[in-house]
């Protein structure tokens, strides 16, 4: 696992054996995880679970040697037993001592203060930059900072980023999660209390942008720095996390904000975890539980007198499933959001899909979907007409008017050129061609739709 540089003796050698044609050179690359997979049938004597390979792979990232180590420490522990497998859902690896034995030898050749500048790298993460480290490591110059990393590097401990400039990762997680180990827990909390006040502090104005990361830290140093910081945090890092499309991702950051105020005072920051965990929970299908987080958020917002975010939970484009069991909220949102503003527009799409899902509510839902068309044409605002046409296409579907679904559709889905609405473009081709297959009988103008559908779909997939 070492580069050879021009000054190594085997180098010469080496060129010299080239020059001669005696051999070839043969590029010897990991493990991959179906290889990993093999090998733990192979040991255990039975078809293992994917998700144990999967760990395996993860955590050895393939290197021969500490797959084999670490199937060897699972065997001796008794894990891969049959009933074992069976019971486990999820697997923890641990780093055998084998394999810390042998990522110890070759920190143990490195100088003293190129372990130290290290074992602060291994808490800010598997990547870090020198800008990042330069005030993290006490009583070391940009200079010499600069050299302990040009040592890591000829070590290949730690490797360069393509594409960029003092950005740097360990080149195995072990390497990492090795030096990290070794530290006690006290100093551990104390390391990453520091990263995180002088990351906050070197960040600045873009503290926000990275927020996740600072979460991780002001997690680590709870003991410390205390919750506050810890919690504003999360709530910016959930956002961005929905924004993002990353529902798991928001979803562990609102619960840990959530878990470390629990026997704090209830304040408008809790009803913006539980806005934040609802909405999360509701795009993972999990319906019932992320409607109980919006309803307290909801009425936690009303209490304090702050009708703002109140409307703001219930103008949100949720899905049919959701808005179902939100008739009451929706409706008292009518009476606190302004006549005819563009919020009112937004609440509205959401009422007319709860009058909808009724069996006499479709005159009700269409006059609801009407009034949002008037403000959103009337301010110029196409988000909100799209919006208004894929929602009011779906209760014509719903209720077998597929001529006027069909006509809604094809307009939402024309005015997907003009704003970045991915969901209500879904919703228009999905029902544009349940329009065209149930309604005309069009097979092949439904396939288009649906082929349509599943290419944005995906597309929309690939921004998480």
């Amino acid at each position: 696992d070492m580069e050879l540089n021009r000054q190594h003796p085997l180098a010469e050698a080496l060129g010299e054996l080239t020059r001669e044609r005696l051999f070839q050179r043969v590029l010897l690359r990991g493990l991959t995880q179906e290889d990993v997979g093999r090998f733990v049938d192979m040991t255990s004597g039975h078809a293992a679970p994917r998700g144990l390979a999967e760990a395996v792979y993860t955590q050895t990232e393939g290197n021969p040697l500490f797959v084999t180590e670490v199937v060897r420490l699972l065997v001796q522990e008794g894990e891969l037993g049959a009933e074992q497998v069976r019971e486990t859902d999820s697997w923890t690896i641990r780093i055998p001592e084998g394999v810390r034995e042998v990522i110890g030898r070759r920190l143990n050749r490195l100088s003293q203060r190129c372990n130290e500048a290290l074992t602060v790298a291994s808490l800010v993460g598997r990547e870090f930059t020198s800008a990042q480290l330069a005030p993290l490591v006490e009583d070391t110059t940009d200079d010499r900072l600069f050299e302990v990393l040009e040592e890591a590097l000829a070590a290949r401990v730690i490797e360069e980023l393509p594409q960029s400039v003092g950005r740097y990762q360990f080149t195995h997680a072990l390497i990492q999660e090795t030096l990290s180990g070794e530290l006690s827990t006290t100093r551990k909390v104390r390391l990453h209390a520091h990263i995180a006040e002088t990351l906050e502090r070197y960040y600045g104005d873009e503290a926000d942008t990275n927020a996740a990361e600072l979460v991780y830290h002001f997690s680590e140093a709870e003991a410390v720095l205390g919750t506050d910081r810890l919690a504003h945090y999360s709530v910016i890092a959930g956002e961005r996390a929905l924004s993002a499309y990353a529902w798991e991702e928001a979803q562990d950051h609102f619960q840990r904000a959530l878990a470390v105020k629990e026997n704090h005072k209830v304040d408008s920051e809790t009803a913006a975890l539980r806005s934040g965990l609802g909405r999360a929970q509701v795009a993972m299908g999990l319906i019932t539980e992320g409607e109980g987080n919006l309803s307290r958020a909801f009425d936690l917002y009303v209490e304090s007198g702050d009708p703002v975010h109140a409307v703001a939970i219930a103008d949100h484009p949720y899905a049919m499933p959701l808005l179902r069991l939100l008739p009451g909220l929706i409706s008292h949102t009518l009476e606190l959001v302004t006549p005819e503003s563009l919020q009112a527009g937004r609440v509205l799409c959401n009422h007319g899909i709860c009058l909808g899902t009724t069996r006499n509510g479709y005159l009700g839902a269409q006059e609801a979907f009407g009034q949002a068309l008037a403000i959103a044409r009337r301010d110029h605002d196409q988000s909100l007409e799209m919006r208004a046409l894929s929602s009011s296409a779906n209760i014509d579907g719903m209720h077998l008017r597929w001529t006027e679904s069909l006509d809604k559709s094809l307009q939402a889905i024309e005015l997907a050129s003009l704003v970045d609405e991915p969901v209500f473009k879904i919703r228009g081709h999905f029902w544009a061609g349940n329009s065209l297959l149930c309604g005309l009988g069009d097979v092949a103008g439904a396939r288009s739709q649906f082929s349509q559908m599943l290419t944005d779909a995906e597309q929309l997939r690939d921004r998480t």
